[in-house]
């Protein structure tokens, strides 16, 4: 199938793409429009060539994910062969994806040359952007926050909290700060459902689209600001797994002679979790406070405390000496939830030879492992992580997963019968784990 970027409109601040999809493709689309502001940045006068990145930038995972040919009028140069290294990487990471038979085709490739003053960094408020601008203050980076990745354009409370605290940090510490709204034109949920066995059970956008799209849809603003992009990647690089946000896809993307680097990416999680640590206390002298954001779940709290990423998170503050109270997880007496937590984990582990064995993905597992290593014998809180081994578990194609397919693919008439399929199944499932003697469920949500 073919993927058609065929016209966009354009005034000061936004641009809207419209997009021409035909077949399968379309049904991996909300719409066939995609639209882009950028505040307190004036993008009429940049290039086609730049505007076009951020589309191409979204939909060629799409593309590879699905073999279609993308076609568009005008591109930049830099930009066209960082794909071209992309792809590459993506077929060998996803040898099930039909990622060879993807294309791009661009009617004019052209040249631009911008030379960088100064960097940039995609900051979300969370434990990896949150360190990496702790690490980069000595040269006074700008901060590029995105509205529509993690948190949904319908979201407007938890997304003036998150701009209110920006606005606030960069103030304090004198950096500049821009805003993004993007419309994502791409069912995620749908890609999940259908790709989700062919990619080791790893989630579609993380897996194959946000390393490539998230610094695609800041073009616009480095082409105008002349800087670079610097962002913190969820893996370091010595581990080898293949997911979209790490060193090897994005040190591989250029646009116009600006380079995208990722900062920190010898850091585990827990290391960024220390270099908080280090710096928490010299800014609060300074009276900047600051908040951690980790959390993707909807709802009206900074964080929601009971996810698995939450959870996690929390375990990590507490090992570095952070109290999680302070810095966005309302979660009040910390014996009370470290004993919950617990609960939680070994009622849903398998007892082999006197170990509690807690099967999750590769990426939970290896966090968790790394909460394990640092966590002590005699601390009463945390010290339930010395017995349990989190392996990772293989994926396989459940019958939820089937139900969820064909709720998509189902006429509108038979959803209810499905669905009330999948709910019956959910409460089976859950009258399982209360029978195995959990009693977490109502508090803890993975």
């Amino acid at each position: 199938m073919v993927l058609k970027i065929k016209s966009y409109r354009r005034s000061r601040h936004i641009v809207e793409f419209s997009i021409d999809a035909k077949g399968k493709t379309r049904f991996f689309l909300h719409g066939r429009k995609a639209f882009l502001t950028y505040a307190s940045v004036e993008i009429s006068e940049v290039p086609d060539s730049i505007i076009n990145v951020p589309i191409i930038g979204v939909l060629y995972p799409l593309a590879m994910t699905l073999g279609d040919e993308i076609v568009v009028d005008e591109l930049d140069l830099d930009f066209y062969f960082s794909l071209v290294k992309l792809k590459k990487i993506i077929s060998i990471f996803y040898p099930h994806l039909p990622v060879s038979k993807s294309n791009l085709t661009v009617f004019n490739i052209v040249k631009n040359n911008v030379k960088p003053n100064g960097f940039c960094i995609l900051f979300s408020g969370g434990v990896d952007s949150t360190a990496l601008l702790l690490n980069s203050l000595d040269g006074r980076p700008c901060l590029v926050t995105i509205w529509g990745v993690d948190i949904p354009l319908y979201d407007i409370y938890r997304w003036r909290k998150l701009a209110d605290y920006i606005i606030n940090l960069s103030k304090k510490l004198k950096l500049d700060y821009y805003f993004i709204a993007f419309y994502n034109p791409i069912d995620v949920t749908r890609l999940d459902a259908f790709f989700r066995h062919k990619m080791y059970g790893n989630d579609w956008w993380g897996g194959v689209a946000a390393g490539i799209a998230t610094p695609s849809l800041t073009a616009p603003i480095l082409f105008t600001l002349r800087k670079d992009l610097r962002t913190s990647p969820g893996l370091p690089k010595h581990l080898l797994y293949p997911w979209s946000d790490t060193s090897l896809i994005v040190d591989n993307i250029r646009v116009a002679g600006l380079s995208v680097v990722s900062g920190d990416e010898n850091l585990s999680r827990i290391d960024k979790v220390r270099v908080i640590a280090e710096k928490e206390k010299e800014l609060k002298i300074r009276g900047v406070d600051l908040m951690i954001r980790s959390c993707f779940k909807e709802g009206t709290l900074w964080n929601c405390g009971y996810c698995e990423k939450c959870a996690r998170t929390i375990t990590g503050l507490y090992l570095c000496n952070l109290d999680p109270n302070a810095l966005g997880f309302q979660v009040g007496d910390l014996s009370k939830y470290f004993r919950l937590l617990k609960l939680h984990i070994l009622t849903r582990s398998k007892k082999l030879e006197g170990k509690h064995v807690y099967t999750t993905s590769f990426i939970r597992a290896h966090y968790w492992n790394e909460l394990k290593h640092l966590s002590k014998r005699d601390d009463p809180l945390v010290n339930f992580l010395q017995y349990v081994d989190f392996e990772t578990s293989e994926y396989r194609i459940t019958c939820l997963d089937i139900l969820k397919r064909l709720l998509i693919l189902t006429p509108k008439g038979y959803h209810d019968s499905i669905t009330r399929a999948i709910a019956r199944i959910i409460r089976l499932i859950s009258i399982q784990h209360s029978r195995a003697g959990s009693q977490s469920n109502y508090y803890f949500r993975f």
